[in-house]
């Protein structure tokens, strides 16, 4: 989606946001989309059901390559989804390791 498509400036959206509420950020940029949950679910190889239980809070959202199928598949900012950018993944750490496994911030 579109980063000046007006969905981002809503006050729902404001609201998820301050919330850090990343459910309600999935839905309201689904909806925006136009995505149906069952459409959102194949594309991210989730089911509907799942996807419902996520956007209300019901499943925690922990599941690293599940939340960056659904940043790409709706265009969300990862640090919107708890996650930190793909470029981050690989900057070194302060004993010069690069950063691996779970990257959720």
């Amino acid at each position: 989606m579109d980063p000046t498509h007006p969905i981002w400036r809503s006050a729902p959206m404001q609201d998820a946001i301050a919330r850090a509420d990343p459910g309600a950020v999935v839905r309201l940029a689904r909806r925006a989309a136009d995505l149906t949950q069952a459409e959102l679910g194949r594309a991210v190889d989730y089911t509907a059901a799942s996807i419902s239980r996520m956007e209300r809070g019901l499943q925690p959202m922990r599941d690293v390559v599940l939340l960056r199928r659904v940043a790409a598949a709706l265009d969300i900012p990862p640090h919107l989804l708890g996650l930190v950018p793909l470029q981050a993944q690989s900057e070194p750490h302060r004993h010069g390791h690069a950063t691996r496994g779970c990257v959720m911030s």
